[in-house]
C-alpha cells in the first residue's frame, strides 16, 4: 500500500481514499445504512490511469455530494477521478469517471515531487486544484461550471509572488468564498496566495514576516482550516513544535503562536504529516509523536487554551508505521485515519456521547 491517505464525507458518511501497490486508487466507504465499511477499486471502475509511485493525493466533496480525487500519473499530469451524482443541479446517478485535467486544460506538467491541494469556492460545482510546476511556480486548475471547462493559470506569475522551495508542500482553503493557497518559500517562510473576487486578481504576502513568526522546517507539511470564519495555518518549526498562523479579521492582522508550548505537548518526531479540522467551531490539529502515536492539539474557546492528548493511548489503538494522517468530521465528531504497522487503515473516532476515543481496523472490518 502507498502511504497516502485522503478522506472526505459523502452523504454524511466517511470516505477514505488510498493508493495501492498497483497505483490504483481505492475507497473505503462507511455505509451508515448497514453500519459497515465497504471497499472498491475506484481506478478500475472509472477506467482511469494508475498513479505514479509516490504521487501526491487530494480529494474534495463540492458540497453537492459530488466526489473528486486528484493524483499524478506517470506523465506528471494531474488526473481526476469523479463520482458525480449531481450535474447542473440535476440528479444523474453517481458513477466513477476519469479525466486528464492537464491535457484537458492545456496546462503544464507538474514537478515530479510536487504536492497537490484542492478546494471549492462559493460558486456551485466549481473546484480548484493546486500543484507545483517544474519552475517551482504554483499553478491552478480551475473548473468553471459556467462553461463546463477546466482552465489553468500560473498563480505565481499572476500574483507577482516568489517561487516555492523545491520540496514545499501546499495547503488550500476557501475564505469568504475565495481560494487561499499556502506554501513554503526558499527562505522557509510561509507565503499566501489570495484570490480576491472583488478585483479578480491573485495577491501574495509573506505570512511569516507579517506575523513575526518562526521560519518553517524546510520539508514541513502545511495544514489549514478556518476558525470563526478566519484562516488558520499550521506547520512545524525546526524544534519540532507545531506553530499556528492566525488571521484575525477584527484587526486585519496575522498573529503567530507556538501551539506545542501553549498546550504543554510533545514535540513531533518525523515531521511528515499534519492534519487539522474544526470541531464545534474550535481547531483540532493531529500529528505523530516520536513513539508513532497520534496526538491531538485541541483549542477550547471555553477557556481560550490549547490542550493536548495522546489519542493512541486514550483509544487503546495501534502505533502507526507509515506517517500519513487524514481527518474529517462525521456526525459532528472527529475521525482520524492512519496506516498501522500491518499496513491496515485504522480509524480513531471521538464519541461525544461518552467523551471517549475509540479505534477500529477499517481494513479488517471492510466488506470486500
Amino acid at each position: 500500500m502507498n502511504s497516502l491517505l485522503s478522506s472526505i464525507t459523502y452523504g454524511g458518511d466517511p470516505r477514505v481514499y488510498y493508493i495501492g501497490n498497483n497505483g490504483h486508487v481505492y475507497e473505503y466507504a462507511w455505509h451508515s445504512s448497514d453500519s459497515t465499511w465497504h471497499n472498491k477499486d475506484v481506478t478500475a471502475e472509472a477506467g482511469g490511469q494508475p498513479a505514479v509511485d509516490g504521487s501526491a493525493f487530494t480529494s474534495i466533496n463540492d458540497g453537492f455530494d459530488n466526489i473528486y480525487v486528484y493524483y499524478f500519473g506517470n506523465n506528471n499530469h494531474v488526473y481526476e477521478l469523479a463520482n458525480e451524482g449531481w450535474v447542473g443541479g440535476s440528479w444523474v446517478g453517481g458513477s466513477w469517471h476519469s479525466r486528464d485535467v492537464t491535457a484537458y486544460s492545456g496546462g503544464q506538467p507538474a514537478l515530479s515531487i510536487s504536492s497537490l491541494s484542492s478546494t471549492t469556492n462559493y460558486t456551485p460545482f466549481n473546484r480548484h486544484v493546486y500543484y507545483l510546476g517544474k519552475n517551482y511556480h504554483v499553478y491552478e486548475y480551475a473548473w468553471h461550471s459556467s462553461d463546463s471547462t477546466w482552465h489553468n493559470s500560473d498563480v505565481t506569475v499572476d500574483s507577482g509572488g516568489q517561487p516555492t522551495l523545491s520540496i514545499s508542500l501546499l495547503s488550500s482553503i476557501t475564505y469568504v468564498g475565495d481560494p487561499r493557497v499556502y506554501y513554503i518559500g526558499n527562505n522557509y517562510h510561509v507565503y499566501e496566495y489570495a484570490w480576491h473576487s472583488s478585483d479578480r486578481t491573485w495577491h501574495n504576502r509573506d505570512v511569516t514576516v507579517d506575523s513575526g513568526g518562526q521560519p518553517a522546517l524546510p520539508a514541513s507539511p502545511l495544514s489549514s482550516i478556518t476558525y470563526v470564519g478566519d484562516p488558520r495555518v499550521y506547520y512545524y518549526g525546526n524544534n519540532g513544535h507545531v506553530y499556528e498562523y492566525a488571521w484575525h479579521s477584527s484587526d486585519s492582522t496575522w498573529h503567530n503562536r507556538d501551539v506545542t508550548v501553549d498546550s504543554g505537548g510533545q514535540p513531533a518526531e518525523n515531521f511528515r504529516e499534519l492534519s487539522s479540522i474544526t470541531y464545534r467551531e474550535n481547531p483540532r490539529v493531529y500529528y505523530f509523536g516520536d513513539n508513532s502515536h497520534v496526538y491531538e492539539y485541541a483549542w477550547h474557546s471555553s477557556d481560550s487554551t490549547w490542550h493536548n492528548r495522546d489519542v493512541t493511548v486514550d483509544s487503546g489503538g495501534q502505533p502507526a508505521v507509515r506517517y500519513k494522517l487524514s481527518s474529517i468530521i462525521y456526525g459532528g465528531d472527529p475521525r482520524v485515519y492512519y496506516i498501522g504497522n500491518n499496513y491496515h487503515v485504522y480509524e480513531y473516532a471521538w464519541h461525544s456521547s461518552n467523551s471517549t476515543w475509540h479505534n477500529r481496523d477499517v481494513t479488517a472490518d471492510t466488506v470486500k
